[in-house]
């Protein structure tokens, strides 16, 4: 077993002197590498047409456009739906539309779209309202809006009800028949609206400047980032290099990203936290307006976000180190509840589940009720899990490794006995494994900076397409020192094969000591930059 307690299993056998760039073209399966690696383009994304209610809900629009209607783009508070209606309102704008935007509090409203808000906008006499990363499972919310004539446009990407909401137009690629991706995220469906608007329009040239917001929701959702969503994602990337959002900019400015190599890890590590943050802690609106911030605006609103991430990076460790002291950890589920803001259960609640390798159910309690997010791992499904103490919860939803959900304080006790049952029997009928999937064996020739380059060009990573993982076998380590905040982190320098090597663990520390005697390494293979040189460095992800 692991230091982490994982199984490891190798994706692909290494064949003798086979290169580390053919081992991982047949590692990944990638039987046309011209079509993998070459450059994205427009051309490789699917006509937003192809969806069964496109033309209509276009159509739709253009009248409300041209009547002066008003027009409400109602997003979710995370990445996707933050990045989603940005990439909407900056469309409407340039195409003249009356158009404002309501986005959902996290922790007063929830999820969703929400009758208080349905009725507001019909006080207004609001005409057309879209819905971005939401609304396939709002069918009575949608219902009044229709009563009230407000002509509902659903984009959305999530699990599909039972029963649909009878809306004017429904995008969601699971529900289109003839288009051919089905994993787009609420900011790729929201795009391929506002593609279908501006090709309508005579505007197709605007196209290319919508692709790195839609790509911050593809990475940020952890949609597959393969097919369509890859060719996005590569599509955004570069767009970002040159991007025309000024908040956008300044984000990546203040990360200490603007002038660096842009990837996914970008995305998903550095812009994410901060968009987040905001629906997290506060207001849901300070990263939508970073978004569409003018280049005065810009400072102030993205400086907002910056205290919003600190805050949140400083309430985490707090809260974790609460959550682990009230866990159970012989428990088969970790279940916790506290006083703790519920913008950040969901984080803990993943960070307990990678740390002790079970799902970890946290809650936050606000006297009469109990608000939880839950995060599991293949082999567990948080929703059927939920599902057995259901006549305990008020409201719960997910999917099967996240989901979250609501009861009454009273029922708290009575809610984990159910879920503690049900997991018992589950793990025993089929235990829990964590694995980890490795690529293949590397060699100490292998250590190269010129195979960090060409390990790099599988990118961008993401679930689908994860960065590769490699086996380093015959390791002596030389030397350990501690790094960051509290000697969380280390550095090290080791040998195999006789070749030297430098490697980075990130909250490894209190592992020090065991990595002093490892042999073992499961590594990222990556450049290091500092200073202006670039070497190759490991990153280190598990040991034996």
């Amino acid at each position: 077993m692991s230091i982490l307690g994982k199984t490891w299993s190798l994706r692909y056998e290494r064949k003798p002197d086979e290169t580390l760039w053919s081992a991982l073209l047949e590692a990944r399966k990638i039987e046309d590498p011209g079509t993998f690696f070459s450059s994205a383009s427009l051309s490789d994304l699917h006509d937003p047409f192809l969806f069964p209610d496109m033309q209509k809900a276009v159509e739709r629009l253009q009248k409300a456009i041209n009547g002066h209607e008003r027009i409400i783009v109602y997003g979710d508070y995370d990445v996707d739906g933050l990045s989603g209606s940005a990439l909407l309102i900056h469309t409407l704008r340039m195409l003249g539309a009356e158009v404002s935007y309501r986005i959902p509090h996290r922790r007063e409203d929830g999820y969703g779209l929400h009758k208080k808000y349905v009725e507001e906008l019909a006080a207004q006499n609001v005409a057309v309202l879209i819905t971005v990363d939401l609304g396939i499972s709002c069918k009575d919310e949608v219902a009044l809006a229709q009563e009230n004539k407000i002509d509902v446009i659903i984009t959305d990407h999530h699990t599909i009800p039972d029963v649909l909401p009878n809306a004017f137009a429904t995008l969601h690629p699971k529900l289109a028949a003839s288009y051919p991706f089905k994993e787009l995220s609420g900011s790729g469906v929201a795009f391929k609206l506002a593609c279908a608007l501006l090709i309508s329009t005579d505007n197709p040239d605007w196209i290319p400047y919508l692709t790195d917001l839609a790509s911050l929701g593809t990475v940020a959702d952890c949609v597959p980032l393969t097919g369509e969503n890859r060719a996005l994602v590569k599509l955004g990337l570069s767009q970002m290099k040159t991007t025309r959002w000024a908040g956008l900019q300044t984000i990546l400015e203040r990360a200490g990203a603007w002038d660096k190599e842009l990837t996914s890890f970008t995305i998903g590590f550095q812009i994410g936290p901060r968009l987040n943050a905001s629906g997290r802690l506060e207001s849901p609106y300070w990263g939508l307006q970073a978004l569409l911030a003018n280049p005065e605006e810009a400072p102030q609103k993205c400086e907002k976000l910056e205290g919003l991430n600190r805050l949140r990076q400083a309430m985490m460790g707090r809260i974790i180190e609460e959550a682990e002291a009230a866990v159970n950890l012989d428990d088969p589920v970790l279940i916790a509840a506290g006083p703790w803001s519920s913008g950040v259960v969901g984080l803990v609640a993943g960070r307990l589940q990678e740390k002790y390798g079970k799902p970890a159910f946290v809650l936050e309690d606000r006297g009469g009720t109990l608000v939880g997010s839950a995060r599991s791992l293949p082999g567990f499904h948080c929703v059927d899990a939920l599902k057995t103490a259901a006549a305990f919860l008020e409201t719960f939803g997910g999917h099967e490794q996240a989901a979250g959900f609501h009861l009454k304080k009273e029922n708290y006790e009575a809610f984990k006995v159910a879920l503690l049952a049900h997991a018992t029997a589950a793990f025993k009928k089929s235990p829990l494994e964590r694995k980890l999937t490795i690529d293949f064996t590397l060699t100490g020739t292998d250590l190269s900076l010129e195979n960090c380059e060409k390990v790099s060009k599988f990118a961008p990573f993401g679930i689908g397409n994860e960065t590769p993982l490699f086996l380093l076998e015959g390791v002596e380590i030389l030397n350990i020192r501690p790094v960051g905040s509290e000697g969380k982190h280390i550095k090290f320098d080791g040998k195999a094969a006789g070749k030297m090597f430098e490697g980075i663990g990130f909250q490894f520390g209190p592992h020090e000591a065991a990595l002093q005697k490892a042999t073992r390494l499961v590594v990222h293979l990556e450049k290091n930059e500092w200073m202006g040189k670039v070497s190759s460095q490991l990153r280190l992800v598990d040991f034996t």
